[in-house]
This record gives C-alpha cells, structure tokens and sequence, in this order.
C-alpha cells in the first residue's frame, strides 16, 4: 500500500512538476523558495573549505586557550604548595607554541 501511494506521488518530488505548474501562485512560491533569499552567490569549494579549516582552527585555539588557563592555575598552587614546576611550566611552553602554530594558521598575530 506504501508503495502504491509513494508512486502516485512521485511527480510531486519532481522539481519540473513546481516551476511549470499550472497555478501562477503556487509557481512563482516554488521560484521565489527556490531562490538565494540574500542574492549572494553561492562559495566555490576553496572558499568553503577555507572557511572550515579557519572554523576548526578557532576551536582548537579556543580549547588550548582553556588548557593554558588551567594550567596557570595550576602554575600557582604549584608555587603556593612548593611543589615541581619544571613539568607545568614546559606544558606551558608545549601549549604556547601549539596556540602560535594555530594564530598563523588563522593569520592573527600575536603580541606578547
């Protein structure tokens, strides 16, 4: 039975079916849906695949700039405690160099 109505149906999935209907109103909704509602052009591939990378890119750098937080507290109550800061400290450094890598990735320059 499923089937049966799916097939009777199937010249309703057909874009012809909507540009080229027989109501004027109805034709010119499927146009104006159909259309780019801002008129802007569509980005080729490069662009879009820039815009991905440059989005994952501001996620890493977002979740390090978190790990270099956590670790400067930890930095502290190290200092406060008295206890080892050589391994924090290089973790520090580890993580610095990872946010430069992604700040020249995304083209920010970072000031120190």
């Amino acid at each position: 039975m499923y089937h049966g109505y799916v097939g009777n149906l199937s010249h309703v999935f057909d874009s012809n079916y909507w540009s080229n209907h027989p109501d004027p109103a109805i034709r010119s909704l499927y146009i104006e849906l159909t259309m780019n509602v801002h008129n802007e052009p569509k980005p080729d591939m490069i662009t879009l695949t820039k815009m991905v990378r440059d989005a994952i890119h501001h996620l890493k750098l977002k979740h390090v700039l978190k790990l270099i937080k956590s670790n400067s507290q930890a930095v502290k109550h190290a200092a406060i405690e008295g206890s080892e800061l050589t391994p924090l400290i290089q973790e520090r450094m580890r993580l610095d160099s990872i946010k430069v890598s992604i700040c020249k990735e995304l083209g920010i320059d970072i000031i120190s």
